[in-house]
């Protein structure tokens, strides 16, 4: 595996070139163009070509997607400068970080700091959030601050998933992909185009199933840990009302029934000490007292995206609800005794309308809008330590079993304004302002447990006093302002500056009537300064992108778990900078290379908090080449490696939590129709079969002391068809 990794390491280098898999596109089977194509974008809330817009973005097309084996959105890692994702055990939570800002604990009463969107619908819960990314169109990651024109709660940046739309002009299509793999791994997705009325109105019909057995094992029952049981559809209809309006009537609905990954306990070796770092050890097997694991998620929603084109602008409404029910049974000290479980429940709605209207007026492209968000949380945590002692010693040492019952409202505005001025016809200026009001109205109520249950409510008698009610509001600007300058047509140059914001609120993890009873923390502000360089070199082939980046990181919510199981969160300063560095090249017709680079630097306020996880760099390379092979066919073949360096994985600097410098190389080969109709392919990843944990607990006082690791080497064979 080295060899291989050597190999495309060099071909990467010696050819001089590298890619973005920002806006990364492999040729189709049969394509034999250097070209690279444009790609356009909605970063802007408008139709733009991606060179054009002064935004730190990366764009990954279908293509883009299949080459780096991205499926979801916890795998994009491994092709966006500046993006990590921690494991925390559940495969459906996203818990991301972007230019070191993010949520370590996807705690309810905590907003997410990425502004996650499908289909332009904020998604206010990071649990269940993992889509797939079968028949997408595109997948937009805005790096930084985004509170002008995609609101509150997104002060890291935003990752927008686009989907494909029915066509009114294609007639009936399908597309259908099935494919097995190591672990027993089964996937079958179909996406039908189904015409209704003639270039009126038209369907398209998406079922995805995703499921695998586990490669964990429970080494005292035989149970599997790390294993998937999803499968999820989405309605689009879409009617032209007439030649002036539109509608899209989306439904969709996700059943994710997982064993969530299970952290393996560094304490279970004979001789005691670091067992991952003890010859023979297998580092993804762990011990666990419970049999009944489980990762279960129901996520349902309908849009309606009414478009209208006026003689003065376009006019676009959004309303969505969403319902999103979770439940989770895991054992986080991953030893035969019952030292440290978790039964949580979550019961989610939301409501969202946005309305914006846009268009342009002589030099000035302008556009307003308002938005509203109701949001209601119903929250079960089931915690309980050291159960195996005996009644007497739980109750002298305070640890009887309890749980509590959280409900917590949200309600929100925000009117919102950006135009950008034609100065010349090199020359641009935007500016852009946004006001939001957010307020939340929490409570919780304490319960001792007087039966244990794996799911629903557990019985119990209230705690006396236990029952605590808080309302909090916050209300804050944002504001975003760039200057770009064309160069040369295909040279941009740009600077900017943008404030994010993301609210306050309260101990969601609250164990005690003291935790449940202190005063919320407190909002946080982001503002980053941008230069930066779209270009594009020899007749297209070759485009480089850059940004150098400065953050000034304000009452930073750095959230925590801490000895006794509590999720906090404390306030702090800090300064952040790095560099992105994205380059895609077509030297010759049918062969593209990838690459991009990050930098990432941080120091806070605090001499025992730092600001988040931050590896010093990460890279990507890859390369894929498309070559006709006769009889009508082409053969295609392509690897992605992705490096790493050393992070922290703790607020606290604990270096049992470290996690190490690490790699993963991906591949693929296969053989299609030079008309796209089908294609076979064997894909493989962490080909290395590299080892590494992702996140950690190390909770001595509890014996819990875990980390969760990475997926293992796996192969899947795959058929595409397309008519």
């Amino acid at each position: 595996m080295k060899l291989a990794r050597t190999t495309l390491l060099s071909t990467c280098i010696s050819a001089l070139f590298s890619a973005n898999p920002a806006a990364a596109q492999v040729p189709a089977p049969g394509a034999a163009t250097a070209t690279i194509p444009a790609i356009t974008v909605t970063a802007q809330k408008r139709t733009e070509l991606l060179q054009d817009v002064p935004i730190s973005e990366t764009v990954l097309t279908p293509e883009t997607l299949d080459l780096l084996i991205i499926t979801n959105v916890n795998a994009l890692q491994a092709a966006v400068p500046n993006i990590l994702f921690l494991n925390v055990g559940s495969s459906n939570t996203v818990t991301a970080y972007i230019r070191g800002i993010g949520t370590a604990n996807a705690v309810f009463s905590q907003d997410p700091a990425i502004g996650l969107y499908v289909d332009d619908v904020y998604l206010t819960r990071s649990l269940g959030a993992n889509r797939d990314f079968f028949d997408v169109e595109r997948i937009e990651v805005l790096r930084g601050p985004q509170g002008t024109l995609y609101g509150s709660n997104s002060p890291a940046g935003a990752i927008k998933i686009v989907t494909v739309k029915p066509s009114l002009t294609k007639g009936f299509q399908f597309k259908g992909e099935v494919g097995y793999g190591k672990y027993n791994e089964r996937e079958a997705d179909v996406a039908l185009n189904i015409p209704i009325v003639e270039n009126r109105m038209a369907a398209r019909l998406v079922v995805t199933s995703n499921k695998h057995d586990g490669y964990q094992k429970n080494l005292a029952d035989g149970t599997d840990g790390a294993a998937i049981d999803d499968v999820s559809a989405r309605l689009h209809v879409l009617a032209n009302i007439n030649d002036s309006w539109d509608v899209l009537v989306t439904g969709d609905t996700t059943r994710n029934r997982d064993i969530p990954t299970n952290g393996v306990s560094f304490l279970t070796t004979p001789a005691g000490g670091d067992a991952f770092n003890t010859p023979g050890f297998n580092k993804r097997d762990f011990f666990s007292e419970i049999s009944h694991r489980y990762d279960n998620v129901d996520n349902h929603g309908i849009t309606v995206n009414l478009h209208g084109r006026l003689p003065w602008g376009d006019f676009r409404s959004i309303s969505a609800y969403r319902k999103l029910e979770e439940k989770l049974n895991q054992d986080v000290d991953a030893t035969i005794l019952n030292r440290f479980t978790a039964h949580q429940e979550l019961d989610n709605k939301q409501f969202t309308q946005e309305f914006n209207l846009g268009g342009d007026l002589g030099p000035v492209n302008w556009l307003v809008g308002a938005y509203y968000i109701h949001e209601k949380n119903n929250f079960l945590w089931d915690v309980n330590f050291l159960q195996y002692l005996p009644t007497s010693v739980q109750a002298a040492n305070g640890l009887l079993p309890n749980f509590q019952l959280f409900d917590q409202v949200k309600e929100g505005w925000a009117v919102f304004t950006q135009e950008t001025w034609k100065v010349t016809d090199r020359l641009n200026l935007t500016g852009g302002v946004r006001w939001t009001h957010e307020s939340k109205d929490f409570h919780v109520v304490g319960f001792r447990e007087t039966a244990p249950v794996t799911e629903g409510t557990p019985p119990g008698t209230p705690l006396p006093g236990f029952d605590v009610r808080q309302e909090k509001s916050w209300s804050a600007p944002q504001w975003r302002v760039a200057a770009d300058y064309a160069l040369t047509p295909d040279a941009l140059v740009f600077a900017s500056a943008a404030r994010g914001f993301r609210s306050g609120g309260f101990n969601g993890g609250a164990r005690s009537l003291a935790e449940a009873v202190a005063p919320p923390f407190d909002p946080e502000f982001a503002t980053t300064y941008e230069l930066g360089a779209k270009t594009e070199w020899f007749q297209r082939r070759l485009r480089a992108n850059a940004t150098a980046f400065y953050t000034d990181y304000k009452d930073e919510q750095v959230a925590f778990l801490n000895t006794g199981g509590v999720f906090g969160t404390s306030t702090i300063n800090a300064k952040i900078h790095g560099f992105e560095f994205e380059l895609l090249a077509r030297p010759i017709a049918g062969l593209t290379l990838m690459a991009n680079l990050a930098t990432l630097t941080g120091s806070t306020n605090s001499l025992a908090t730092q600001f988040a996880p931050n590896p010093k760099y990460q890279y990507t390379l890859a390369a894929d080449y498309t070559q006709p092979v006769g009889y009508g066919l082409v053969g295609f073949i392509g690897a992605n490696y992705f490096h790493t360096a050393r992070y922290e994985g703790s607020a606290t600097h604990d270096p049992l939590r470290a996690v190490p410098a690490h790699s993963n190389l991906g591949a693929r080969i296969g053989v299609g129709s030079d008309n796209g109709r089908w294609r076979f392919e064997v894909i493989g990843n962490n080909l290395e079969n590299n080892y590494y944990p992702l996140f950690s607990f190390n909770i001595p006082p509890l014996m819990t002391q875990v980390r969760f690791p990475n997926e293992p080497l796996t192969v899947m064979a795959r058929l595409t068809v397309n008519f």
